[in-house]
């Protein structure tokens, strides 16, 4: 008898579990945003370093997204 191992991710257990860190990364960049402007004008706003990190890890994630989603897995 054969025994297989099933690997830890399959392509829809990646694809959610990134697809998860990358609404994560959005809700916090929303949150260092709010925090960091609070009561401040339109005009005035700040654009913090930690706000830019996650905006970077964002797009990262939706990169990771987009150039898997060329493959049928």
């Amino acid at each position: 008898m054969e025994i297989s191992k099933k690997p830890p991710f399959d392509a829809d257990t990646a694809e959610e579990y990134i697809t998860g860190l990358c609404i994560q990364a959005k809700n916090e960049r929303n949150r260092v945003f709010a925090n960091d402007n609070a009561g401040r004008g339109t005009f005035n706003q700040v654009y913090s370093d930690l706000y830019m990190r996650l905006t970077g890890e964002e797009i990262a994630y939706r990169k990771v997204l987009e150039y898997f989603s060329q493959f049928e897995l």
